[in-house]
C-alpha cells in the first residue's frame, strides 16, 4: 500500500511540474518551477529526470526547461478527438439546467455565424434556433462575441476587457434576450460563442447575474475541453455580472 501511495504522488508531482508550464510561460529555470510548484529542488530534479527521459520536457541550452515533444503529440492526439457532439453539447445541457434557459453555440463562418449545437429549454416562450442555422453577425450576442474576439490574440484582449460576457435585448426578436461569451482552444485562438437566450422579460435585472456567472462558467468548461485556457474567465466572472446588468440598462428592453 505505502508503494503505491508514492508512486500516486510521484505522478501528481509531475502532473504539477508539467502544469506549470503555460502558454506565457513556456520556458521556466529550476528556480521557477519550484516557485510555481512549491516543490523542493532535489525532488524537481528527480522528476524532470524522468521526464526528460520520457521527452515530457526538455533541457534548453541556457539551462532553463520547456515542454517537450511528446506533449505536441498528446495535445494533436486530444484536439482530434474533440466534436461539438461529445465535447460542447454536454456543456450547453448543464447551463440550461442550471438557468433554464435555451444555450447554443455558435462558429463564424465568413460574415455569418452558424449554430453548430443547441440545446432548449422546456420554455413554451424560447427563441427557436437549430443547429444548422446561419444567423447574421451584427444582431444578437453571439455574433457581438464573435467579432469582438476574432482579432488575433483574442484570449489576451480577453483579459484586458472589462467583461467577455456580451447581450442583447430585442435585436432579432421583438421578445428576445441573449447574452453570449467566447469559447478560446489553444493559444488563445477564438473557437467560438457560447449564447444563453430567452423571453426578455425571463433576462431581468435580477436573473442576469446569476445567468452570467453560469455562462462563464460553461464558457470556461467548453475551452478547457477545446484545449484552451481557462483562466481569463476566472479574472473576468465577477466583473461580468455587473457590467450585464449595467449594458442592460443603457440598451434598454
Amino acid at each position: 500500500m505505502q508503494a503505491s501511495e508514492t508512486g500516486v504522488a510521484a505522478v501528481e508531482r509531475a502532473l504539477l511540474l508539467l502544469d506549470a508550464f503555460t502558454h506565457e510561460r513556456s520556458r521556466l529555470t529550476l528556480h521557477e518551477l519550484a516557485e510555481h510548484t512549491g516543490l523542493y529542488k532535489s525532488t524537481i530534479l528527480r522528476l524532470l529526470a524522468s521526464l526528460m527521459r520520457r521527452e515530457c520536457i526538455v533541457r534548453l541550452e541556457d539551462g532553463s526547461y520547456a515542454p517537450g515533444p511528446v506533449l505536441l503529440r498528446w495535445g494533436s492526439a486530444y484536439l482530434s478527438s474533440v466534436r461539438v457532439d461529445t465535447h460542447i453539447t454536454p456543456v450547453l445541457a448543464q447551463l440550461v439546467q442550471q438557468t433554464g434557459e435555451s444555450a447554443t453555440f455558435y462558429v463564424r463562418q465568413q460574415d455569418v455565424r452558424v449554430c453548430l449545437a443547441r440545446v432548449d429549454s422546456a420554455h413554451s416562450v424560447r427563441d427557436h434556433v437549430h443547429v444548422g442555422d446561419v444567423l447574421p453577425l451584427d444582431r444578437g450576442a453571439g455574433g457581438k462575441v464573435l467579432l469582438a474576439f476574432e482579432a488575433d490574440g483574442g484570449a489576451r484582449r480577453a483579459r484586458a476587457a472589462s467583461s467577455m460576457v456580451f447581450s442583447s435585448f430585442r435585436e432579432r426578436d421583438a421578445d428576445g434576450a441573449a447574452i453570449a461569451a467566447p469559447v478560446f482552444g489553444p493559444g488563445g485562438t477564438l473557437k467560438g460563442a457560447i449564447s444563453l437566450s430567452g423571453s426578455v422579460a425571463r433576462f431581468s435585472d435580477a436573473a442576469l447575474p446569476r445567468y452570467s456567472r453560469a455562462l462563464l462558467t460553461a464558457a470556461a468548461e467548453a475551452t478547457r475541453r477545446m484545449g484552451g485556457d481557462a483562466s481569463v474567465f476566472e479574472e473576468n466572472s465577477a466583473r461580468a455580472a455587473r457590467s450585464t446588468t449595467r449594458r442592460k440598462a443603457l440598451v434598454g428592453d
